[in-house]
């Protein structure tokens, strides 16, 4: 399930989701996202992540099919009192520990029940959870929280009959935790060649970025190697070593503000025309 919500993270919601034809599916946030996925022509399945909450909502995401997360009461009480024949694929979200959106552990039990008894019945009913912290390896929560959700699958498996397809991992779960992944992993941050985890690079994982910035040298500077450019109050500053050597070119470039461009230690070269440089 390919996470593009919030314009697939700045990437571009359709140019990724037509650049991924191979996905089993598109998650993302709200109504709109989805609708301008199918106006794109992507016609894998679509889940809504967050739902939908009005009845203008709802018939808009029946009519293009969307598959739809359920994970406050007002939302059950909305499908209750739908008349459409229309059957969609319903996601219950369960809050097993983030303390964000989903049905507590407690009422879980109930808030099937009520999907099960709609009519029509939907297509399928499935369950996901979200881990808090898979992105700390060592973590007791993701396993706690992995630990939670399978005792509920488990309790339902045994008295309602087929096992209930299931959603838990994000990059994290997925990449990290094997006992977290479920039967669809929700892939964000790695969809896009980051690595979730501070400390080891993407290229761990076999990821590489999918984007790249490009822009244009705006000024060029002789400065003494010895020399080094820090960012500090009220501004830009010089700062220089006891013993300068020869002259260094430094380019200035246009890249926004300091959010635009991660000034990391392990991002430290851009190409430039033929050259490899280097961040100062």
């Amino acid at each position: 399930m390919a996470v593009v919500k919030a314009n697939a993270y700045g990437h571009g919601l359709t140019q990724v989701a037509q650049a991924l034809p191979g996905a089993d599916s598109f998650a993302v946030a709200r109504l709109e996202e989805g609708i301008a996925l199918r106006q794109a022509g992507i016609r894998q399945p679509i889940v809504l992540l967050e739902g939908v909450f009005t009845p203008a909502q709802l018939a808009a995401a029946i009519a293009h099919g969307f598959e739809l997360v359920v994970h406050e009461p007002s939302q059950l009480a909305l499908l209750e009192a739908c008349d459409t024949n229309a059957r969609s694929i319903l996601w219950l979200k369960v809050d097993t520990g983030m303390n964000r959106l989903g049905f507590r552990p407690e009422a879980f039990a109930v808030a099937l029940t009520r999907l099960r008894a709609l009519q029509p019945a939907p297509h399928e009913i499935r369950v996901l959870t979200h881990l808090a912290c898979a992105d700390e390896r060592e973590s007791a929560m993701t396993r706690e929280q992995v630990a939670r959700f399978d005792a509920l699958i488990e309790s339902q498996t045994s008295e309602r009959g087929p096992r209930l397809v299931t959603s838990i991992s994000n990059s994290a779960g997925a990449l990290g935790w094997p006992e977290a992944r479920g039967d669809w992993v929700r892939p964000g941050l790695a969809l896009y060649g980051a690595s979730p985890f501070a400390g080891e690079p993407a290229s761990n994982f076999w990821l590489r970025p999918v984007m790249t910035m490009e822009t244009t040298v705006i000024g060029l500077r002789r400065v003494l190697q010895a020399k080094r450019w820090v960012m500090a109050a009220p501004g830009w500053q010089l700062v220089t070593a006891a013993s300068p050597s020869w002259r260094r070119a430094m380019a200035m470039v246009c890249c926004g503000a300091c959010r635009t461009a991660r000034r990391s230690r392990s991002r430290q070269h851009a190409a430039c025309s033929s050259d490899v440089c280097r961040w100062i």
